[in-house]
């Protein structure tokens, strides 16, 4: 998620933007493996420029294992 060296250069995406389609690939994937859904941690890989991105993801990530 980039944030301090593209402020002027693209618009600005929230996190629930981007965790909106996270939650819906594994919603899908759950639907087509339910076999995996005890098995299957949620994870999401995170890289970011903006410590704040790290520190508002952690406060609404309780479902997903964050990995950076």
């Amino acid at each position: 998620m980039r944030r301090s060296d593209k402020s002027n250069e693209a618009k600005f995406f929230d996190i629930s933007d981007y965790m909106r389609y996270v939650e819906e690939f594994y919603d899908k994937f759950f639907f087509k493996n339910p076999h995996l859904v005890n098995s299957t941690q949620r994870t999401v890989y995170v890289a970011s420029d903006d410590i704040q991105v790290f520190q508002q993801l952690e406060q609404k990530l309780f479902s997903f294992l964050l990995v950076v």
